[in-house]
C-alpha cells in the first residue's frame, strides 16, 4: 500500500487571490472539523505563498484564552469578553457585537453561529443560543433542564450539521455530563453522565468518540444519532489526561495510542505523551504532536507516523508546555506552530520553514492557529487578535470606538523573527539539521 508520505505534495496554486475565491473550507470547530483533525486542507495558504506572510490587522481586548476564532467565508466570530462579536476577515472591522453576555461562542453550521449561556438555576443547566452569522441577531435559544447539578460549566465540543455535543462540567456534585443536541428540533437527541471530568469528544462517520468516566476508564464509540454503544474497551494507556481524540480515516488517535475505529484495538502507543493543554493534529496518518519542555529542553514538535511510530522530523517550539500556547495546526501543506512571540510555518513533508509572523512584545500565542480563508488568526497573551495574509500589504481598521471594549490597530513593521532550529529525533535516528 501506499504511503500517506507520498501523498503530501499537493498541486500548487499560483494566485493567493484565486486560493481565496476557491477555498470551500472555513473553520467551523475548534479543531478545525467534528473529528479534531486540526487540518484545514483548503486554507489559501501554503508552500507557494506562506514566505509572503505578513500582518495585516490586530485587534486589541478582545481574545479569549480558552476560546480560537471561528470562520466562515469572509467572517471570523469569536469571544468578545462574555459577549459574542463578528469581524470582517479583510480588514479587521467590527460587523456585529451580541448586546446580550454571558454566551461562550462553539463553533458554526450552515449560516448559524451556536453559543450556550451557563446557568445557576436550579431549574436549568445552560442555555444553547443560535445566531445569525451575518447580523447576529437570535434565530433561537433553547434550555437544558432540569438541572442535575450546580456551578454547570458547558463547553460545545463538536458541531456536525445538525448534532452538536455540549459537555457540561459540574462543580456540586463534581462530574460531567454530554449532551447531544438535534438543532433541527432544538432538543437533546441523547445524554450521558459521568462522575468525573470530562474531555473533549470526536465525531466521524456517525460515530462519537470519547473518553469515558465510570467503574473503570474506558474508551468508547457510541452512535451519534442515539447514543447506542458501538464499542467499548478499558483504557489503560500511557496519556490519561489527553491529548484529545482525533479521527482519521480508519483510525483514532487519542491518549498516547493510536487505535482501530472498528472495534478500538490498539495498533501503536506513542513514545511520549504530549502536554495536557495541547491537541495533536493529523494528516492522514501522519501526527504532530508536541513533546513538553524539560528542565534541559525546550517543548518540540514531533512528526511521526501514527500506524508504525516511524518518525519523519522534530522542531523547536518554545513555550509550549509551560501554558496554553496553542497547539499545531495544519493549513493545506504547511504546519502552523508557535515558537516564543511567533507564529512559524513549515512544510509537511520535512519541516522546512517558510514563514513567520510575530506577535508584539512579550506577547505569546494563547490559541490554536486557525488558518481559513487565506487568513492565520491567533489570539495573543495581550488580549489581543492578530491576523497575518501572505502576500498583501498592512490594512488600516475602521474606528471600533463605537463598539464595546477598547479596540485599536496595531501596526507591526519588524521583520518577522527567524526559526530557531531543530531538537534531537525520537529515538534511534540519526538526527536530522533542517535549515529554516
Amino acid at each position: 500500500m501506499q504511503r500517506f508520505l507520498r501523498q503530501w505534495w499537493r498541486p500548487a496554486i499560483a494566485s493567493t487571490a484565486a486560493v481565496i475565491a476557491l477555498a470551500a473550507c472555513g473553520w467551523a470547530n475548534d479543531r478545525f472539523d467534528p473529528a479534531r483533525t486540526a487540518r484545514n486542507p483548503q486554507s489559501g495558504i501554503g508552500t507557494s505563498n506562506a514566505a509572503s506572510i505578513k500582518r495585516v490587522w490586530t485587534s486589541v481586548g478582545m481574545a479569549d484564552s480558552q476560546t480560537p476564532a471561528f470562520v466562515s467565508g469572509g467572517t471570523a466570530v469569536l469571544q468578545y469578553g462574555d459577549h459574542a462579536r463578528a469581524l470582517d476577515l479583510t480588514d479587521g472591522s467590527v460587523l456585529w457585537t451580541t448586546a446580550a453576555g454571558g454566551l461562550r461562542v462553539g463553533g458554526i453550521s450552515s449560516g448559524t453561529v451556536y453559543a450556550v449561556r451557563p446557568s445557576s438555576s436550579m431549574h436549568t443547566n445552560y442555555t444553547l443560543v443560535a445566531l445569525d452569522l451575518d447580523t447576529g441577531a437570535t434565530q433561537w435559544s433553547a434550555s437544558r433542564s432540569p438541572s442535575v447539578g450546580e456551578t454547570n460549566v458547558p463547553v460545545i465540543a463538536a458541531v456536525d450539521g445538525n448534532t452538536l455535543l455540549i459537555d457540561d462540567e459540574k462543580g456540586a456534585p463534581s462530574g460531567s455530563t454530554l449532551d447531544v443536541w438535534d438543532v433541527s428540533t432544538r432538543k437533546v437527541r441523547w445524554s450521558t453522565a459521568a462522575p468525573a471530568s470530562s474531555y473533549a469528544e470526536a465525531i466521524a462517520g456517525g460515530v462519537v468518540y470519547r473518553l469515558a468516566y465510570h467503574d473503570g476508564d474506558t474508551i468508547d464509540a457510541v452512535d451519534e444519532q442515539d447514543g447506542h454503544p458501538m464499542w467499548s474497551v478499558p483504557y489503560h494507556g500511557p496519556c490519561p489526561y489527553g491529548p484529545t481524540p482525533v479521527v482519521s480515516g480508519p483510525y483514532l488517535y487519542a491518549y498516547g495510542e493510536t487505535r482501530r475505529i472498528s472495534d478500538g484495538s490498539v495498533v501503536h502507543t506513542w513514545d511520549f505523551c504530549p502536554p495536557q493543554l495541547t491537541s495533536v493534529a493529523v494528516d492522514g496518518e501522519i501526527v504532530f504532536a508536541y513533546r513538553a519542555a524539560t528542565s534541559t529542553s525546550t517543548a518540540t514538535l514531533y512528526v511521526f507516523d501514527g500506524i508504525t511510530g516511524a518518525f519523519r522530523w522534530s522542531a523547536r517550539a518554545e513555550g509550549v508546555g509551560a501554558g496554553p500556547y496553542g497547539s499545531p495546526t495544519i493549513a493545506d501543506d504547511l504546519v502552523l506552530l508557535t515558537d516564543g512571540n511567533t507564529v512559524v510555518a513549515r512544510t509537511e513533508a520535512d519541516g522546512h520553514q517558510v514563514g513567520s509572523f510575530t506577535l508584539d512584545g512579550d506577547a505569546r500565542p494563547v490559541t490554536d492557529a486557525v488558518a481559513a480563508s487565506g487568513t492565520v488568526l491567533v489570539a495573543g497573551s495581550d488580549d489581543a487578535l492578530y491576523a497575518a495574509r501572505p502576500g498583501t500589504q498592512q490594512l488600516a481598521v475602521p474606528s471600533l470606538a463605537s463598539h464595546h471594549g477598547r479596540d485599536a490597530l496595531i501596526i507591526d513593521a519588524r521583520p518577522p523573527s527567524r526559526g530557531t532550529g531543530m531538537t534531537p529525533e525520537i529515538g534511534q535516528h540519526s538526527p536530522r539539521s533542517i535549515a529554516d
